[in-house]
């Protein structure tokens, strides 16, 4: 019997220089199985990274013209050619600061759960809300008026949380579980995409978890809240998963 293996998929927007960090940290605390990253440049021209500086096997290619995060990471996926027993979504902005596949995997297998993540931490420690009960509207629109704001305490949470979704910022699954999802929906031109995902894949009957234990520390650029052109795409497209029939 082969060893497992898996595809780590990571989407730049003229982010090398978090890419580069990500792939240092990478580096110092890899997967104990073998792995292959495949990273996406979304805007053409950007300065390229070499797959030769790295120790590991690394496919880089960019997009003649940009997508949508969905397609980007649907394309990343078709590139494993479904060799990967495991593909694992990574935005550029995270860094490890442990082996964490490993733990997840036996996590996801003693539990059944079909797809997990880490605690994901901030720079400074303290516990993000990268998962969360599904959004009901006028949650969101307090959270933008900033009137309301999940919080977590990592001792208060039980070793094994089950959410309604976690962020596409890591997402670690089967790939059999991806396919049979159908992978992620590119009418989601930016933001839901990932809770869109993970209501696809409740609905399949499946099962998400996040792990206290294991940690990944995420620099949040939270640029929603900053340019009013991404809070436009923010709100439609929760406006699409709100009137949406799935």
């Amino acid at each position: 019997m082969s060893e497992p293996s898996l595809a780590l998929s990571v989407v730049s927007h003229g982010q090398k220089h978090l890419v580069e960090k990500l792939l240092a940290s990478l580096a110092a605390f890899p997967p104990e199985m073998a792995f292959h990253v495949y990273v996406l440049e979304n805007i053409k021209g950007e300065p390229e990274i070499s797959p030769s500086a790295y120790d590991f096997p690394l496919t880089y290619w960019q997009n003649d013209a940009p997508l949508s995060l969905s397609e980007n990471i649907n394309q990343a996926f078709q590139k494993t050619q479904g060799k990967a027993d495991f593909f694992c979504t990574l935005n550029p902005d995270v860094i490890f600061v442990e082996e964490i596949f490993s733990p997840l995997i036996r996590e996801m297998e003693a539990r059944h759960i079909d797809l997990i993540a880490p605690l994901i931490l901030d720079q400074a420690g303290a516990v993000q809300d990268s998962f969360r009960p599904f959004p009901k509207p006028w949650e969101l629109a307090l959270r933008y008026l900033n009137f309301i704001k999940l919080e977590y305490r990592k001792e208060e949470l039980p070793a094994v949380s089950f959410p309604d979704w976690v962020a596409a910022m890591f997402m670690l699954l089967p790939s059999s579980v991806f396919a049979r999802v159908g992978g992620f929906n590119p009418d989601y031109p930016l933001y839901f995409e990932d809770v869109d995902f993970c209501l696809r894949l409740r609905l399949s009957g499946g099962q998400i978890g996040v792990v206290r234990d294991v940690r990944l520390v995420h620099d949040a650029q939270r640029t929603s809240h900053r340019k009013l052109s991404y809070l436009s795409k923010h709100l439609m497209s929760a406006v699409r998963f709100y009137r949406s029939d799935e």
